[in-house]
């Protein structure tokens, strides 16, 4: 099963390849906890990636994150490789 910051990477690869504004989100002491670990915005929508590994699911700080992005209009999603990111932002995309 791959790392999740192989999973990480292999997304912001990715992200570069099509020219959108990302960055990873390094936890930290300073910082509020749950935030998703991609955070950018396409096309003048503002999103969010959770990255987990396979079979693996957010913790509940975690998911009530999410959903404050969602209910500031975000698109929030879980994902656990390359297609699942270009799956979710193909919403917007």
């Amino acid at each position: 099963m791959p790392a999740e910051r192989s999973i990480v990477n292999s997304i912001s690869r990715w992200l570069k390849s099509e020219k959108i504004w990302h960055f990873k989100v390094h936890g930290s002491a300073f910082q509020r906890a749950g935030i998703p670990d991609i955070v950018g915005c396409c096309r003048g929508r503002f999103f969010a990636l959770e990255v987990k590994r396979p079979r693996e699911n957010p913790s509940k700080i975690q998911e009530y994150e999410m959903a404050k992005l969602d209910q500031s209009g975000a698109l929030t999603e879980v994902v656990r490789s390359v297609p699942d990111a270009q799956i979710a932002l193909k919403k917007i995309l």
